[in-house]
């Protein structure tokens, strides 16, 4: 066998991560300038920045996120290989952490869960929920009824995708109930984790009943 040449090349990779981080406030110059700093691509709104890395780089990897919730983004929005990450940023009170803290590490067997902790250097608690969505589930439905003009965005930023948009709404919601104290929301998606350690309680706002609804338990 004779070989007549060869040149470099690279094998498609279809994985990628991609982020949506939200403000419920305007994003100010200097926001908006931050944001830009992760990525030479970023899409930054009137309210959001997206990010799209494909392969196997994530320039959030490192946890470089924190610097973009120390500022102004309240809401985080991660897609990588079906795996989700939500997370809700609220204002941090001694009260409020020790409340939160108690679904800490509420975590099905296959390290899906709650995540609980305080920035560093802000006065905000982050809750992530990492989860696998049910791919049968209502919310693709709600996705593709979902207007496309649910917030508007300048400067070429958007949600990126309907489903986003969506989520951006219920978890603005959930936002809410967590500031005023009212844990049966958290409480619903923590018992979808670990249906041992909490119970679902009977009644629980539409949005935080829709966002748990999403959760597939059966991986």
């Amino acid at each position: 066998m004779q070989i007549l040449g060869e040149r470099d090349s690279f094998q498609a990779d279809h994985s990628s991560a991609s982020y949506l981080f939200y403000s419920p406030t305007r994003l100010s110059p200097d926001s908006r300038e931050l944001a830009r700093k992760f990525s030479s691509r970023t899409r930054v709104g009137a309210h959001t920045a997206s990010y799209i890395w494909h392969g196997e780089y994530d320039g959030f990897s490192g946890g470089q996120d924190v610097f973009l919730l120390q500022d102004a983004f309240e809401i985080v929005i991660k897609e990588s290989y079906d795996w989700w990450t939500f997370t809700v940023c609220v204002p941090f009170s001694q009260e409020r952490m020790k409340l939160l803290s108690a679904f800490h590490k509420t975590y099905s067997e296959n390290d899906c869960g709650i995540y609980v902790e305080r920035i560093p250097k802000a006065a905000k608690i982050r809750i992530d929920i990492h989860c696998v969505l049910d791919s049968d589930g209502h919310w693709m439905n709600d996705m593709s009824e979902s207007s496309g003009e649910y917030y508007a965005e300048e400067e070429g930023g958007t949600g990126d995708s309907p489903s986003y948009r969506i989520f951006v709404r219920h978890l603005l919601a959930f936002r809410k109930e967590l500031i005023a104290g009212r844990l049966t929301g958290i409480q619903a998606i923590a018992a979808r984790f670990d249906s041992k350690r909490w119970k679902a309680p009977k009644a629980v706002s539409k949005s935080a009943l829709w966002l748990s609804e999403c959760i597939d338990t059966s991986i």
